[in-house]
Order: C-alpha cells, then structure tokens, then sequence
C-alpha cells in the first residue's frame, strides 16, 4: 500500500511540476494595441503558442478564462492555422465550463502529422458593455500532444489585458481669429488665422477642419453660403488642417471667409462630437487689391497702390 501510495505521489507531483514550471514553450492571449471602444466594439485576441521545442505537435487543449466585464462577440472561436491539415483535416472543439470559462481542443488527423514552431493556434473575438476599464484573458491550462500522443512541455503564457474605453472625449469650445499682423508667411495677399480651444481631455489628440464661404469676392451672389455643421466624422467637404494644438496659425490657400471645427480623439479612437462651428474668418485685409506692380494681387497692406487701382476704377 505504501509503495503504491508514493508511486501515485510521486506521478502527480511530477504532473504538477510540469504543468505550472516555466517552460520555455507557452501558448497566450496577444492583446498588445487592443481596445474596445466606439470604432472597435469587437476585438480579436490570438493564442500564440511559441516554442523552443521541435518535436512537430499534432493537438492542443487550452483552458482559459476572460473576465466578468469581457463577452464573447462576432465570430466568437477562429481556428487558427498553427495545425497542418493533414488527409483527415483538424477537429476544433469548444466546450463552455461556465464562468466566462473555456476549454478549446484541436488536433490534427491523418498525414502529414505535427506542426512546429511558433503560430496562432485560435483567436476569440471579445467585448465589453463597461464604460471604461481593462478586461482580461488567462490562460489557465495547456497541454500539447506529439504524433505519438505523447505531452510536449507547454505552459501558460503571460494574461493579456484589453483596454475598455466606450465613452467618447468631450467636445472642446472653439474660436478663430484673423492675424493682421505678424503672419509668418512672407506678403502674399492672405493672412494667416489663429486657430484656439478650451476644455481638451487629457492625453487627447485633435483633428481640425476647416471649409470656406465660397464665391469669392462676391460670396452669396457667387454661391456662397455658411457650411452647416458637420453630421458625422471625418467630415464631408471640409479639409483637415495641419493645427494639431490649440493657437496654432492655419494658412488657407485662397482668400475666403473660413470656418473651422475640431474634432478630439482619445488613445482607443473615439471622436468627440462638434461643439460649435466657429464665426467665419476673414483671411486678407478688406482693401489689399494691389501689391504695387500686379492688379488684383494683394501684399497684406492697404496702401498708395490699393487706393489708386480702386480710384482707377
């Protein structure tokens, strides 16, 4: 009896040693860069199993777990392509265990038998409901087989975190002012506009748009017309401008009476909302229709040459 009591324990303390040992080959979840949020509800993390060992593999069982605030979403399991397929194909099993619990089971049949080195074994597809937050997926046991159904060493790799984030940043207070004087640019007719903001979440990015009046010099009677705000973004018919922080200077590329709007993005790529449109923005001085030598070409001055083509006329 004795005997037979320390043979069984010393099986399962060898068992226990090589499931939880560090072994160099682990299959886990890859979350790096991943995040649940309004432009990627549904996120798919892959099983990477990486190896050290060559002995070709011919199954797998992974038990892993997914936090409270993670579901299951979209295609739910995928299959990955770790597995030669042999002239039998592959079995790839999932059995729920509760608890946000799962066992995937997968092998190879027929020839050629066994797969090496590193790949996705399967991937799941995962969401959340939660407002902000991180989610986690834990490997909790592995087990490979050879093509002798033999166990190949592998253990639990590292969880992999996911980022929740389903609000989006607030909307910032937007305003934007002709320079008349200082403009970087050297005299070309135009004036640069002073583009500034209140009220940016922190750690956010800014996207700022900026679209004209129109119709030139006449406006209305040329067509031209206020832009209506923005439904949606990116925005339809408004141009991204090179402001990236708040006064900052846009130079427009024609005279026009301009309108702006910004747009904030946080780190998982919400976008805010348009608060407001601003006033429109004249970018020349009223009276700048001569530069000295050229008619209808402007300096960024109101001078002898501007009043005398206008007393010309």
């Amino acid at each position: 009896m004795n005997r037979r009591v320390s043979f069984v324990i010393g099986a399962l303390v060898c068992c226990l040693t090589w499931g939880t040992a560090l072994h160099a080959d682990t299959i886990s979840p890859n979350t790096a860069g991943l995040c649940i949020a309004g432009p990627t509800p549904c996120v798919t993390v892959p099983f990477v199993y990486s190896r050290t060992d060559a002995t070709p593999v011919r199954g797998y069982s992974v038990t892993f777990q997914l936090s409270a605030n993670l579901s299951l979403c979209g295609s739910q399991f995928i299959e990955g392509s770790y597995l030669v397929s042999g002239s039998g194909g592959t079995t790839f099993l999932v059995t729920p265990l509760g608890a946000n619990t799962y066992i995937v089971d997968n092998a190879t049949l027929g020839n050629p038998c066994g797969a090496t080195g590193n790949g996705t074994v399967f991937s799941i597809q995962v969401t959340s409901t939660d407002p902000g937050g991180t989610g986690t997926v834990t490997v909790l046991t592995t087990l490979a087989r050879d093509c002798n159904n033999v166990p190949v060493p592998v253990s639990p790799g590292a969880a992999g975190s996911i980022n929740i984030d389903n609000v989006a940043p607030v909307a910032v207070s937007l305003s934007a002012l002709q320079k008349k004087t200082g403009n970087i640019q050297p005299p070309n007719g135009t004036t640069d506009v002073l583009v500034s903001w209140t009220g940016q979440e922190a750690g956010s990015s800014v996207a700022v748009y900026r679209k004209g009046f129109g119709g030139y010099p006449q406006y209305d009677e040329n067509g031209g017309d206020v832009p209506a705000a923005p439904a949606a973004y990116p925005p339809a018919g408004w141009t991204l401008t090179p402001v990236t922080s708040t006064s900052q200077i846009d130079d427009p590329p024609s005279r026009d009476f301009w309108y702006y709007v910004v747009y904030t993005k946080d780190g998982c790529g919400n976008v805010s909302s348009v608060l407001n449109v601003s006033a429109g923005t004249l970018n020349y001085h009223l009276g700048d229709v001569h530069d000295g030598a050229v008619d209808c070409s402007g300096d960024n001055l109101v001078a002898t040459s501007d009043l005398s083509f206008l007393g010309a006329h």
